[in-house]
C-alpha cells in the first residue's frame, strides 16, 4: 500500500534523496523523438531552471542528470541554511517564484496583519523541502487556491 510523502522522507535518516520527474504519455522532454522532431533545446532550460531554484530553497544539488524522456536529481536537504531563515527571508525567497498571496505580500511590506501578530507561516516553510523544488519544476501546474502556492501532478520521491 502506498505510504505519505510524510512517511517517506525522513530528514533524520537520511538529507539525501533520488528524485526523479518524468514526462506522461511517452512525450519527450529533450532529444529527438521517432518522428526526427529535435527537442534538445529543452535541456538547457531544465538545467538552468534546476539550478536557479535550487538557490532559494534550502537544498543542495549533488548530482542530476536530463535524459529524453525525464530527469534525475540528487538533492541534499540544507538543515542549517533552513533553520538560519527568518519568516521574512523565506517570504522573499518565495517571492523570487511566486506571486504570493495578498497575505504573504503585506507580511513582506511590513504591514500589519494577523501573521505579524504571531501567526504561522507554516505554508511557506515547505521550501525548506525538496518537495517545493522537484514540483516547481514540471507542469501543467495549478494554483491552490488556499495558499496560492503552484503544484504540480503526481511525482516520485526515493531515499538514496
Amino acid at each position: 500500500m502506498p505510504k505519505p510523502r510524510k512517511e517517506l522522507i525522513s530528514i533524520e535518516a537520511t538529507p539525501y534523496y533520488h528524485c526523479v520527474s518524468r514526462c506522461v504519455r511517452r512525450a519527450f522532454l529533450c532529444g529527438t523523438d521517432e518522428e526526427g522532431r529535435s527537442f534538445e533545446h529543452r535541456r538547457g532550460w531544465i538545467e538552468h531552471l534546476l539550478l536557479e531554484q535550487a538557490k532559494v530553497y534550502c537544498i543542495d544539488i549533488a548530482a542530476y542528470a536530463v535524459m529524453s524522456n525525464h530527469f534525475h536529481a540528487v538533492l541534499h536537504i540544507n538543515q542549517a541554511k533552513s533553520k538560519a531563515l527568518t519568516d521574512i527571508e523565506v517570504v522573499q525567497r518565495w517571492h523570487q517564484l511566486y506571486k504570493g498571496t495578498l497575505v504573504s505580500q503585506q507580511f513582506e511590506r511590513g504591514e500589519d496583519h494577523q501573521l505579524s501578530r504571531g501567526g504561522s507561516f507554516c505554508y511557506l516553510r515547505k521550501m525548506k523541502a525538496k518537495r517545493a523544488l522537484m514540483l516547481s519544476q514540471n507542469r501543467p501546474k495549478r494554483t491552490n487556491s488556499v495558499t496560492g502556492m503552484q503544484t504540480a501532478d503526481q511525482k516520485l520521491y526515493y531515499p538514496v
